[in-house]
């Protein structure tokens, strides 16, 4: 994500963040909130992610935080970070579609992806009109041969938004 857009995507959850917050230390954490919102303006996104990252730390159990800080993480290219943050997020609220989406997607980029079709039949149970989960289960059913299961969920995929790479994969099987 570009700096500005994180600060868009920071700003959006903030209020949420707050609301998530129980238990002692909440002045604390509206003034690292506060502190991350300003290095945001300041454009100085690792300042304000290293913020956050304390106030993580100050409310541990706070599932919006984990998820924005996972979803930053992911888009940064931090694997192994963006993981743990997602999973906090996932033990609290098993059912949150972007964490489902985003753990499938790093599960099988680690090299997991029985873990991986978990997290992403996960998804697309909770939303069956979504691309990504559709599209993401494809791509991997595809790279592990599985390639009827495979065309069919690049077919749903398809229908729910045109889509040059998915396009893509659907001629590789059909060649295939």
């Amino acid at each position: 994500m570009t700096v500005l857009e994180k600060r868009e995507r920071f700003l959006e959850r903030k209020e949420r963040i707050l609301a998530e917050h129980k238990g002692p230390g909440r002045e604390r954490l509206v003034g690292l909130l506060g502190e991350a919102e300003l290095a945001f303006f300041a454009l100085d996104p690792e300042k304000a992610m290293g913020i956050l990252e304390e106030a993580w730390k100050v409310d541990r159990g706070n599932a919006e935080l984990a998820f924005f800080l996972g979803e930053s993480w992911f888009n940064d290219g931090e694997a192994g970070k963006a993981a743990t943050a997602l999973k906090h997020v996932l033990e609290r609220r098993p059912q949150h579609f972007e964490a489902l989406v985003y753990s499938g997607v790093l599960e099988n980029d680690l090299g997991r992806p029985d873990s991986a079709v978990e997290y992403l039949k996960r998804a697309l149970a909770l939303r069956p009109d979504a691309f990504l989960p559709a599209f993401a289960l494809g791509a991997i059913h595809a790279g592990t041969g599985q390639l009827a299961k495979a065309e069919t969920l690049l077919k749903r995929a398809v229908q729910i938004e045109e889509n040059p790479q998915a396009l893509s994969l659907l001629g590789t099987i059909a060649y295939e």
